[in-house]
């Protein structure tokens, strides 16, 4: 500020201003009025600097501690180095600091290392996030940047030299180094990701308004205040939607990977359930999708009855309960009567057809705790828990009069097809000892009987393993 006499009323005031670029660090500005007036323009005319400075050192200090506790540190790292940078450089350039801190010659050389050390951020940052895909060219020219930067304030120091000539060899430096790199980043441009050329095309806009920034320093065009301000917030948009894209490619690939996994992993497990299905039962509880497989293991896929096997298993569990409770059950075996008549006369899918009808019958008549499975070809055997062989007539009486009645179109639906079954019937006491094996044996005796009286008929063995014909 400069003192006037009491009696400037009034009276004219002249005032020579004399402006010597290599003193005053290649641009400058001078306001005359009065304090109050310069305070408000000063303000209205740099509050968006400052706010984009605030911004930037914010978002610095976050990627710094992001650096420091996340993966990609190298890339959090450089975009905290030249958010950093460019906080400073535009606080440094903004007139209303002024009015808050006098000039210091610390803060002009931190300043100036600031503004070296940004395209040592941008260029180092694309060639981690562009990857193999970068010649060597683009490493030295970050490499050789970052040594200016830190040899430049140690001359600068040393040798008595004042910045403003460091400047001007700096803007020469990046002027050419930034237009290699300008060719560089053409040439990878057509063959580069998407990501990459996101990245590019911020790193070569922000270029573009730092040499705007050299230019209008040296006059090749008319002054104007510096753009930086906006162009950070333009890096910073590129940035963001390149690592927005990087987010989200990972993820789908994170999610395909999943995927991929899971779906070896059902494979292998369905591998070791069909390979353990003696195991599969008592481990239903474990786990729905193993007690889905274990149903399907059991269950004959054409008729929806017990495989032999699961019958075995269970008929084995019944027997044992009988033995240690007290109590018995009964056994009933079914044969379908000349059913390779009807394959013979119709065709194996008219077989198949009546293996369904009568499978469905059965299932049906049978109670919640009845055991019914598909022994043989066409033989059928079911177990009644708690019943006893008169019992177990009746019930076999009743389906071999449905079965009897029974009448099942061809798929051409041009004939019908009629069938009739043989039954066999055996009981257990628990006092006895009979094995499984016998007892079946006993029903299949039986049903022998039935045929051999004619078919279409119930047999029963007594416990006196006297058969009696129904």
């Amino acid at each position: 500020m400069i003192g006037l006499p009491d009696d400037y009323q009034g009276r004219e005031l002249y005032v020579r201003v004399h402006s010597d670029a290599s003193q005053i660090g290649l641009r400058g500005s001078v306001m005359i009025g009065a304090r109050a007036s310069l305070v408000n323009r000063l303000i209205a005319h740099n509050i968006d600097d400052v706010i984009v400075a605030a911004m930037a050192f914010l978002l610095g200090v976050i990627c710094t501690i992001f650096s420091l506790i996340r993966n990609f540190r190298r890339v959090y790292l450089l975009l905290a180095l030249f958010l950093l940078c460019a906080s400073v450089i535009i606080w440094d350039q903004t007139q209303i600091r002024q009015l808050i801190t006098t000039p210091s010659v610390f803060w002009a050389y931190f300043a100036a290392t600031a503004y070296f050390l940004l395209p040592v951020s941008m260029v180092a940052l694309f060639e981690i996030t562009v990857g193999r895909g970068v010649f060597s060219l683009v490493r030295r020219i970050w490499q050789a940047h970052l040594g200016f930067a830190v040899a430049a304030p140690i001359i600068s120091l040393s040798e008595g030299i004042g910045l403003a000539p460091i400047y001007f060899v700096f803007d020469i430096f990046v002027s050419v180094s930034l237009a290699v790199f300008f060719l560089v980043a053409t040439g990878l441009f057509k063959n580069a990701s998407y990501e990459a050329r996101v990245l590019a095309l911020g790193v070569c806009g922000f270029c573009l308004f730092l040499l705007f920034d050299i230019a209008s320093a040296h006059n090749f065009i008319s002054w104007r205040a510096p753009a930086l301000d906006w162009g950070v917030l333009y890096f910073s948009a590129f940035v963001v939607a390149a690592f927005f894209y990087r987010f989200v490619r990972m993820q789908r690939e994170y999610a395909a990977l999943n995927e991929t996994f899971e779906n070896k992993v059902r494979d292998r497990t369905s591998t070791l359930e069909k390979k353990a299905s003696a195991l599969a039962e008592s481990n239903r509880k474990e786990s729905s999708a193993r007690a889905r497989m274990e149903r399907l293991a059991s269950i004959d896929p054409l008729t929806g009855a017990l495989n032999r096997r699961a019958f075995l298993e269970r008929a084995q569990h019944e027997l044992n309960r009988a033995r240690r409770y007290g109590g018995g059950f009964t056994l009933i075996m079914m044969d379908i009567d000349f059913f390779k008549r009807i394959n013979d006369a119709y065709g194996h899918q008219a077989g198949d057809d009546v293996l369904k009808k009568i499978s469905a019958l059965c299932r049906e008549a049978c109670r919640g705790s009845d055991l019914f499975c598909r022994y043989g070809g066409e033989e059928f055997l079911f177990l009644l828990p708690v019943s006893s062989p008169y019992d177990a007539v009746s019930f076999a009486e009743y389906l071999r009069q449905s079965i009897e009645k029974l009448e099942i179109l061809t798929r051409n639906e041009k004939q019908k097809i009629s069938m009739t079954a043989s039954f066999g019937v055996t009981g257990h006491i628990a006092e006895e000892d009979e094995p499984l094996e016998d007892l079946i044996a006993m029903a299949d005796r039986a049903l022998y009987q039935s045929k051999k009286e004619g078919r279409n008929r119930v047999s029963r063995v007594l416990p006196a393993l006297e058969i009696d014909t129904a």
